[in-house]
């Protein structure tokens, strides 16, 4: 995993070296922070019915909700 790590890193300072990356410039750095927030509360709602939501209180979300978190959490991390 360390060698994949290495090997994607220097392609992406090739990548950076060889073309201009004219979107970065533009996007506000809130929209990155939005998202890791979005995906965290995700997590912690998949999370909680195993690991308790508050000091390990256990807290029941109703079961269609879960169903359609789990059915489609990859689609938004994505």
């Amino acid at each position: 995993m360390i060698a994949v790590n290495v090997v994607f890193s220097l392609l992406h300072i090739v990548q950076t070296q060889l073309f201009y990356d004219g979107l970065a410039q533009d996007m506000p750095e809130i929209t990155a922070l939005g998202s890791v927030a979005l995906m965290l509360i995700f997590i912690i709602i998949l999370e909680t019915p195993r690991r308790g939501l508050i000091f390990g209180k256990k807290f029941k979300f109703h079961q269609g909700f879960m169903e359609i978190i789990k059915r489609y959490h990859g689609y938004i991390f994505s």
